[in-house]
């Protein structure tokens, strides 16, 4: 996988496959390149709507991370944020359809906890760094 961006690299900056190993290995070594990853594509998967939830929790910040352990083990949610302010997390979700992001929302409003549910559609998608 790395040799083809490797390779691709090498063409599009006419420096050397070993230059650009030795670049990439040092930022590693660094920390600047945190890790390499693969990216999905929810439409391939038919998880073509994405929404972001906004979780209130009932009375303290101290059942956020009790909420936050549960919900992140859901396969619906891609992205999992503790928030400042009154949100207590900030989660990223893709489903099939409505009626899946409905049926995902009464899910986790289940857990002991929540008090408040809101949830974002995402309309379009205007920057992704991947």
């Amino acid at each position: 996988m790395h040799g083809r961006l490797f390779r691709k690299f090498t063409n599009d900056l006419n420096v050397s496959e070993s230059n650009i190993r030795k670049r990439v290995n040092k930022l590693v070594k660094n920390g600047i390149i945190k890790n390499f990853t693969i990216v999905l594509n929810p439409e391939a998967m038919e998880r073509s709507i994405m929404s972001f939830l906004t979780i209130i929790p009932k009375q303290s910040n101290k059942l956020v991370k009790e909420i936050a352990n549960r919900i992140i083990d859901f396969p619906e949610v891609s992205e999992a944020y503790y928030m400042s302010g009154k949100y207590g997390l900030l989660v990223k979700v893709s489903v099939q359809n409505l009626s899946k992001l409905d049926e995902f929302i009464e899910r986790i409003r289940n857990i002991q906890g929540i008090n408040e549910i809101e949830s974002c559609i995402v309309l379009k998608e205007l920057k992704d760094e991947y």
